[in-house]
């Protein structure tokens, strides 16, 4: 500021000092004249110029950089696919298995596999965590319109569903993944044994159903399924807690089964009143040494055998209702997922209506899932939560992201816990970069985490609108809670 008037008051004393020797020149006259305005005009400028640099200095100095976050502009219902991404930033293990996927050794002979969403999503998460000091915001449809070239179609701009999306995303991710990893099932033996092991991917998981009959005690063959999203069924209630909706969901009761050992007992029972052929006969006989050495399931493929079926149509007191039974039916984990995105469905339909279910979700910050194939329960942690509020057909999506642990150093720079994934030149990608995957510093203890990260662990984001809220005011806003995106710690 000083520096500034004093140039101005400098230009004036040397102004009157060259006129009062030159008066006589009229042409020097009008120089002065123009200089002096110009002076005039030029003064505040640099003023406001030399001010702004000393605003702005000071802004920065004393902002923190957990105040905000880079959000999404919403031109038409974009909200869904916002929320959606959003809830995307927090997931460390996504990271890691983007930074695996990126690494990943190939063989000098295979072509590498271009995966256009992987990086695509590498990019836009990356812009996302990067730390913000002001309001900042960017357009998700560069993203969209990836998605609309990969699948070949259109995305309108009426109303969405964020679970949908997050399908579609999860499934395009899946589907370049085995795409990418398909060189393997080419190789020899030999080969294979020199392949770096893929990573797994992040939501992958496999659950196992089993059902078991309440009146003959039989069980069914174990059938196993893989799952990328947990869906769960809010109950027509005012309240139920998330790890209740689960249990329930992983243990159901089936009424009007048709439980082959059962009807084979009946059969064996009533033979004598039967109407049976002599192959029947035979086969019957078959059925009945097989269920004295419990080679029979209450699900078994021999109830699809024509002579079975031909039993049953020419028999009707083996149509019988009194047949059916009641089953319990157990699913379980076998391969536990790096993430577990749960989604609560709150669809009602009734004959040709259909309405909100706006029952309160109480979900914990961590969950516990057991699986056969670990040896206790393990954790997985609360990272980010998409909430919707409005009715069936409409509404406003938002997102509850958990922000990174910003810590302090002793000289003053800020840390985070959330490394960058940056892709090779060597990556076929249609996003220009040249930068290499970076390792992020090490965080020690003698770094402080930010006070108002403790007190405000959150963002709700809504579009380009961030604010900071506490873990309870996430936690009690179950109402709204549509999807929940745990990780494993």
């Amino acid at each position: 500021m000083d520096f500034v008037c004093s140039f101005t008051t400098h230009a004036i004393q040397s102004t009157i000092s060259v006129v009062t020797k030159n008066y006589k020149k009229p042409t020097f006259i009008f120089s002065c004249i123009a200089f002096l305005g110009a002076t005039y005009v030029l003064s505040p400028t640099v003023l406001a110029f030399g001010s702004s640099l000393k605003v702005d200095n000071q802004v920065k100095s004393c902002k923190r950089p957990d105040k905000y976050t880079t959000g999404f502009t919403n031109t038409a219902n974009d909200c869904f696919a916002n929320s959606t991404v959003q809830a995307l930033v927090p997931l460390k293990r996504l990271n890691k298995y983007f930074a695996a996927m990126i690494e990943y050794p190939l063989p000098q002979s295979i072509v590498r596999y271009p995966m256009p969403l992987h990086l695509a999503l590498i990019d836009t998460l990356d812009k996302l965590k990067k730390p913000v000091y002001t309001n900042t915001s960017m357009s998700i449809w560069k993203l969209l319109h990836l998605l609309e070239t990969i699948h070949q179609g259109k995305i309108s701009r009426a109303q969405h569903d964020a679970h949908e999306l997050l399908l579609l995303l999860i499934d395009t991710l899946e589907d370049e993944y085995l795409k990418f990893f398909s060189f393997i099932s080419r190789l020899d033996d030999k080969a294979k044994k020199m392949v770096t092991k893929p990573p797994q991917f992040p939501f992958s998981s496999v659950i196992e159903s089993k059902l078991r009959c309440m009146r003959c005690k039989e069980t069914s063959v174990p059938v196993k399924n893989p799952m990328m999203m947990l869906e769960l069924t809010t109950p027509q209630s005012s309240n139920a807690s998330l790890e209740t909706i689960i249990t329930r969901n992983n243990s159901e009761v089936i009424e009007g089964f048709s439980c082959f050992v059962c009807t084979i007992k009946h059969m064996i029972f009533t033979q004598d009143s039967l109407d049976l052929t002599p192959d029947q006969k035979s086969f019957l006989q078959y059925l009945q040494d097989r269920l004295a050495g419990r080679k029979l399931v209450i699900n078994d493929e021999l109830s699809e055998h024509q002579v079975y079926k031909a039993i049953i149509a020419s028999n009707l007191s083996l149509q019988h209702e009194n047949l059916k039974a009641i089953v319990h039916r157990q699913t379980d984990f076998v391969k536990l997922p790096k993430i577990i995105p749960i989604h609560l469905s709150r669809s009602v339909y009734e004959d040709s209506q259909s309405w909100r279910n706006a029952c309160t979700i109480e979900f914990p910050p961590t969950l516990e899932f057991t699986s056969k194939e670990s040896l206790g329960p393990v954790t997985y942690t609360l990272r980010s939560v998409i909430r919707h509020k409005g009715t069936h057909s409409s509404g406003h999506y938002e997102c509850y992201r958990k922000k990174p642990q910003f810590y302090k150093t002793l000289e003053g720079y800020y840390l985070n816990d959330t490394p960058a994934i940056v892709v090779r030149n060597d990556w076929p990608s249609p996003i220009q970069s040249d930068r290499a995957v970076q390792n992020q510093e090490v965080i020690g203890r003698k770094h402080k985490k930010l006070v108002s990260v403790i007190q405000k662990p959150y963002w709700r984001i809504s579009d380009t609108k961030v604010t900071e809220v506490s873990e309870n005011s996430v936690l009690a806003d179950g109402k709204a809670a549509y999807m929940l995106l745990y990780e494993r710690l």
